[in-house]
């Protein structure tokens, strides 16, 4: 790594985990240049620029709805290679819990549906998500939420009426 070779550690792991320390501990947006070895046995530069850690799901951000009874959180870049299932590639907040006996339970909705969109708009973040949640159960009457979900290999509509 420019320049430096490798320190070669007792395990191949261990030498692995000092090398990532090293990479992590240069500031982001960094030139590096790594000295690649090819299946063909020919050494390769490769020039990268250093860029901030994508969030993991622990770090995501999460909208709570205690009123409709589930929670849901915004999806990450590594849950595409976390999720091996069809909704992995799916953009939405994925649904994290789903309380029983709650406007959302009884609508349907399911832990690990990925919500699509939300009365007929988009949602990829929790914000627009809670402007259009807010603006139906602080209506009055209350409106209905109708969210397309992803579940599986097919699109569900589920309607929570609080």
């Amino acid at each position: 790594m420019n320049g430096e070779g490798v320190e070669k550690l007792a395990t191949g792991n261990l030498t692995v985990q000092n090398f990532v320390r090293r990479l992590m501990r240069l500031p982001v947006g960094s030139k590096v240049t790594l000295s690649v070895l090819g299946a063909d046995n020919k050494t390769r530069n490769v020039s990268l620029t250093l860029v901030p850690m994508p969030r993991l799901p622990a770090e995501a951000r999460r909208l709570v709805s205690q009123r409709l009874g589930f929670a849901v959180r915004e999806k990450v870049m590594l849950d595409r290679y976390i999720d091996k299932g069809p909704t992995a590639d799916v953009e939405g907040l994925l649904v994290m819990a789903v309380g029983q006996r709650t406007h959302a339970a009884v609508a349907g909705l399911q832990v690990d549906d990925v919500i699509i969109s939300a009365n007929g708009t988009e949602v990829k973040d929790v914000a627009t998500f809670k402007t259009i949640l807010d603006a139906a159960t602080e209506a009055t009457p209350p409106g209905e939420i109708k969210l397309v979900v992803r579940r599986g290999n097919q699109g569900q509509v589920v309607t929570i009426r609080p």
